[in-house]
């Protein structure tokens, strides 16, 4: 069984000029979802994040979230998912508990999760005015490289999931690379499985 990683690669191979998902309206290709998350990936490491460090990813659907988790699943980091209707304590409990060392938010999710999210050295946001914090589009736009990125088996953990159900206090559920390749957790995160 190859991860997704190497899904993505493959199906490269194949059609780089394939779209692999659209989003506002717009059609993204195999290639550039691959480059934008490889920049992001190593962007990511070079911030001094490593492999299994856990990442908080607080965005509504679009490209971004695609190439956020790809990013991560490439550094062999753990993608944290935050549903984007939680309010404040929610978010804060879900990033103490995971322990996230990085977040990557986006601006009109970002008001719940600011206090939250203060001892988080990496905040990344997605939008215009993402200052005081890091931009998200400009850790993408920055060059890449496969060959500085960790090999990453496909026993590894790839994603920490919190149910939105937070009447009792959950302790997240961790998928391995391996395990993401099932449609239905494709389905729990929102990321396309892959095929051919």
């Amino acid at each position: 069984m190859s991860s997704l990683v190497e899904s993505l690669r493959q199906l490269r191979r194949v059609n780089a000029d394939a779209v692999l998902t659209i989003a506002h309206n717009r059609p993204w290709t195999r290639a550039v979802v691959d480059d934008r998350s490889t920049s992001a990936a190593c962007g990511l490491l070079a911030a001094g994040l490593a492999p299994g460090d856990r990442v908080a990813i607080h965005l509504t659907n679009g490209i971004d979230v695609v190439v956020a988790y790809y990013a991560c699943f490439k550094a062999g980091l753990i993608a944290v998912p935050i549903d984007t209707r939680l309010r404040a304590p929610e978010i804060d409990y879900i990033l103490r508990h995971s322990a996230a060392r990085a977040y990557i938010g986006q601006l009109e999710v970002f008001a719940d999760a600011d206090a939250a999210s203060r001892h988080i050295a990496l905040r990344y946001l997605i939008g215009d005015n993402a200052r005081p914090q890091r931009s998200f589009s400009e850790l993408v736009a920055t060059h890449g490289d496969d060959a500085l990125l960790p090999a990453v088996p496909i026993d590894a953990p790839a994603i920490l999931l919190y149910p939105s159900d937070m009447t009792v206090r959950p302790k997240g559920v961790t998928h391995t690379h391996g395990s993401l390749q099932a449609e239905q957790c494709q389905k729990l995160f929102g990321v396309p499985l892959l095929e051919g």
